[in-house]
C-alpha cells in the first residue's frame, strides 16, 4: 500500500491488529489486519518520491516479503463535472500530463521510448469497480491542480476524471517491475484553486474513505489468491 503523505498513512494504522515497524525502512510498516498482511509506505509528495520508493519497496523489500501488488491510496483532486468530492476513484490507466516530448514525434503525456499510458491490472480494477469505484483515467503531475490545469489536462486527455502527483510514476514502476498495480483513492477537493483550504477541510476524512475501499479489495485479493503481501 503507498500512500504519498503521513495523513494518509495514520487512518491504515486505526484499522490494524497489529503493526510493525522493527527492522523497516523510515515510512515502512508491516501491518495484520482483517484483511490480511500488508506493507504500507509513505512514498513522499510527488512524482519523484513516489517512483524512487517504489522502485525500492520493489526491489529491496523486507526479508521474507512477497509483493503480490502494488495499491496507491489516498487522496485526489476531482475535474468537476465527472466526479464529485468523497467518491472513491479507480485509475483504468494513468498518464503523466506534464509531460510533453510532442516536438521529437512523441505523443502528449509520453517520455521517450515509454509509453503514453500506463493500464491498471484488471482483476483488481473489476474488484474496485464492483465495490463502487468510479472508474476513468488518472492524470499526474508535480502539480496541485487548479481550474486552468484542469483544462489542460482535459484537452489532451478528455476522459481523466481526477488529477493527483503520484499515480503514474508508480504504474510506471509497477509495469517495469511486472506486478500487478492499481490506484484507488478518493477526491479530497475538486481542483479550485483555493489554496489547499478545500484538501485540508476533507483531507482526512478522504483517506479514511480511500483506506475502508482499500482494505476491502486487499480482503477479496485474499479470498482469491494465496496469502502475500500488497505493497
Amino acid at each position: 500500500m503507498l500512500v504519498a503523505i503521513p495523513e494518509e498513512a495514520a487512518v491504515f494504522t486505526r484499522f490494524a491488529h497489529d503493526v510493525i515497524s522493527e527492522g523497516l525502512r523510515e515510512g515502512t510498516v508491516l501491518i495484520e489486519s482483517e484483511s490480511g498482511p500488508f506493507l504500507l509506505v509513505i512514498t513522499g509528495a510527488g512524482m519523484t518520491a513516489a517512483a524512487a520508493a517504489t522502485a525500492l519497496t520493489l526491489h529491496h523489500p523486507p526479508a521474507g516479503v512477497e509483493i503480490a501488488a502494488v495499491i496507491s491510496a489516498g487522496t485526489c483532486g476531482g475535474m468537476p463535472g465527472r466526479v464529485k468530492r468523497g467518491d472513491i476513484v479507480a485509475a483504468t490507466r494513468c498518464v503523466d500530463w506534464s509531460a510533453d516530448c510532442t516536438s521529437v514525434g512523441y505523443e502528449w503525456g509520453q517520455i521517450t521510448d515509454e509509453h503514453v499510458r500506463y493500464l491498471s491490472d484488471r482483476h483488481l480494477l473489476s474488484a474496485a469497480i464492483a465495490d463502487g469505484a468510479v472508474a476513468g483515467v488518472f492524470a499526474s503531475a508535480n502539480v496541485f491542480a487548479t481550474p486552468e490545469s484542469v483544462a489542460t489536462i482535459t484537452a489532451g486527455f478528455p476522459d481523466a476524471i481526477i488529477a493527483d502527483m503520484e499515480s503514474a510514476a508508480i504504474a510506471q514502476i509497477a509495469y517495469r517491475a511486472g506486478v500487478p498495480f492499481l490506484s484507488l483513492t478518493c477526491v479530497s477537493d475538486m481542483c479550485s484553486g483555493d489554496g489547499g483550504d478545500e484538501f485540508n477541510a476533507n483531507v482526512f476524512d478522504a483517506s479514511e474513505a480511500s483506506a475502508r475501499a482499500v482494505l476491502r479489495l486487499c480482503a477479496t485479493i485474499a479470498l482469491a489468491n494465496a496469502p502475500a503481501e500488497i505493497a
